[in-house]
């Protein structure tokens, strides 16, 4: 169960984000012998309003939200394969799911925004200890919580936090940490064996000296997150002068796009290879690398449109994992995990390419391995489209000012009409083809919602762009 990047040896963890498309219980129960067989000692689970909440918190949890006792079989199954979960619960930034609603909309650092809560407001701490307590009451067995506290974009502009600021000669950062700390002996207080993370970016720009002077190293382990393949930042010497433990996280999807459907493989691979640099480089200056997590990002936040489902996203998963697990990426590690997929061509990362379907045996790959082949269908689709409306021959001769003025080629736009509807059957295919495939692992809300964002409004567009043509043809000689 452990990551062989050159002299380190760390645990691997799954980031499970349930925000706005959580898969059926049934359809993760059945992923955890894919994670087993991968080594996977850990699942880092981003409920957000998918948690079932109770009493006062009720409100947060959506419709969508799992039950009580879906989430006890689920983690009693992660048990029985020693698979650790770990709760995320949002502390401070990225907290829309709760400051959205009347109730807690006083809350807020700035009132037009929902993301990021006043750390001054005393109903703050009231809310974020209920929810810590009710997901760490649940989760009674975990080794560690995760609080969060990324990208807190707004901090210290409201009247609260300017005067607390003020009257105790602080920094942003020094608010950031305060907040921080009071969160992480709280956790503490509630179950004093839970390892505190959260993520590193709010820290990037403190020197030693504000880092050591904040007492964080105290109470929490940050965990740095780097999604591309160059460009890592620079904060190795610093925070290994100050935290004993650091964790880890690239990405195996959610970081090509807020709308892609499909991950670009060939920049997962680069994320796995540029951590392995950086782990070996540093080997010696970390005294303890936590964990090393790969995130799985369903929306870049709350309001966000869906991007890659989970099964989409299997490949990429089993691809990433296969690398961790012998240390780096060769062509015999794409070759393994092409075959696992059922892509035995060992060029799994030629699907990125999206020229063809891909080949694969359903039968020798991954859970609801269909619904990944969909979403290649759809990304296909997507590029046809996109490169249909910039094209030379549409832009040319299908000009608005063409059409205002009447100056029309009746072969051009014939020629165009036949392609406009081509897209619109395949358009068609696809989508009926999620509707029957979609149901397995989401509810209706979630699929609906995927077509409508990924399917339909492309397919509105093609209508209105043929209904035009059908129109002016009837004009032109």
């Amino acid at each position: 169960m452990q990551y062989a990047g050159g002299t380190a040896t760390i645990p691997i963890l799954v980031h499970l984000d349930l925000k706005g498309a959580p898969p059926k219980i049934s359809y993760l129960r059945q992923l955890l012998p894919l994670l087993s067989y991968h080594s996977v000692s850990g699942l880092l689970v981003e409920y957000e309003d998918t948690f079932p909440y109770q009493g006062d918190l009720s409100i947060l949890a959506a419709k969508h939200a799992y039950t009580v006792d879906d989430l006890r079989l689920f983690i009693g199954d992660c048990a029985h394969f020693n698979i650790a979960v770990i709760p995320l619960v949002q502390t401070f930034g990225h907290i829309e799911f709760a400051l959205k609603h009347e109730a807690f909309a006083h809350l807020r650092e700035n009132e037009n925004y929902p993301n990021s809560l006043c750390p001054s407001k005393p109903d703050s701490f009231t809310l974020i200890s209920a929810m810590i307590e009710q997901i760490a009451s649940f989760h009674n067995t975990s080794p560690a919580i995760h609080i969060g506290c990324d990208e807190v974009f707004q901090l210290g502009v409201c009247s609260d936090c300017k005067g607390r600021m003020g009257d105790r000669v602080w920094s942003k950062a020094q608010l950031f940490s305060a907040h921080v700390n009071r969160v992480a002996v709280h956790v503490k207080s509630v179950n004093p064996l839970l390892r505190v993370l959260i993520w590193d970016d709010m820290l990037r720009a403190c020197d030693v000296v504000t880092l050591e002077s904040s007492r964080l190293k105290e109470t929490i382990e940050p965990m740095v997150w780097f999604y591309g393949a160059q460009g890592f930042p620079d904060i190795w010497s610093r925070y290994s002068a100050v935290f004993p433990t650091i964790w880890c996280a690239s990405a195996f999807k959610g970081a090509s796009g807020p709308t892609a459907t499909i991950p670009d493989l060939s920049l997962r691979v680069a994320n796995q290879q540029a951590w392995q640099a950086v782990i070996e480089d540093n080997a010696t200056r970390v005294t303890s690398w936590g964990g090393f997590v790969l995130t799985g990002w369903s929306r870049y936040d709350h309001f966000g449109v869906l991007c890659e489902l989970l099964p989409s996203a299997l490949p990429s998963l089993v691809l990433c994992l296969t690398i961790l697990n012998h240390g780096k990426f060769t062509p015999e590690t794409h070759a393994l995990a092409s075959k696992e997929v059922g892509y035995p061509e060992g060029s799994l990362i030629s699907v990125g390419e999206l020229k063809v379907m891909p080949s694969v045996d359903l039968h020798r790959s991954v859970p609801a391995a269909a619904i990944w082949l969909n979403s290649i269908r759809q990304a296909i689709l997507c590029n046809a489209f996109k490169k249909f409306i910039g094209s030379d021959l549409f832009c040319g001769w299908f000009h608005q000012r063409n059409i205002a003025e009447g100056r029309l080629s009746r072969g051009v736009v014939d020629q165009l009409l036949g392609q406009v509807e081509q897209l619109i059957e395949d358009f068609d295919k696809l989508i009926f083809e999620s509707q029957c495939l979609l149901p397995d692992v989401f509810d209706s809300a979630i699929c609906e919602e995927w077509m409508d964002t990924h399917c339909r409004t492309y397919l509105h567009k093609l209508r209105k762009i043929s209904n035009k043509m059908e129109q002016v043809l009837q004009f032109v000689r």
